[in-house]
């Protein structure tokens, strides 16, 4: 395989415009006494969450969801990281009776240190 090496002048001939788009991610907390939320949202819509329960020093996943037209961006993820951040910052172990959440907690190795030894 060669490697090509890319000067000013491969981009002589590029448009001299573009658009670029930006937007806004945020992950917006929402906490009770026994449990809460996490919710994406992007440019001010709600693009996914990931709902839990508190219990007993365990925080369990009940639900992760993402708009269907939005899902493979890794949104999902971002929000189970999320809450894993939460837990390791409140010193929780962390379950889940979600598929998706579940299936993170078994196999990011970032994720094992929060993970209770059941998960469920």
């Amino acid at each position: 395989m060669s490697s090509r090496r890319l000067t000013a002048d491969a981009f002589a001939h590029a448009p001299r415009s573009a658009t670029v788009q930006t937007w806004k991610m945020s992950i917006r907390h929402e906490q009770s006494e026994r449990g809460g939320e996490f919710v994406l949202e992007i440019d001010g819509q709600r693009i996914g969450e990931i709902t839990y329960t508190l219990a007993a020093g365990r925080l369990t996943v009940r639900h992760t969801g993402v708009d269907p037209a939005q899902e493979g961006r890794g949104y999902g993820k971002r929000l189970v990281a999320a809450a894993v951040d939460f837990a390791r910052a409140n010193g929780l172990q962390m379950a889940s009776t979600c598929w998706f959440a579940t299936r993170l907690l078994d196999r990011v190795p970032d994720f094992a240190d929060v993970r209770a030894a059941d998960n469920r």
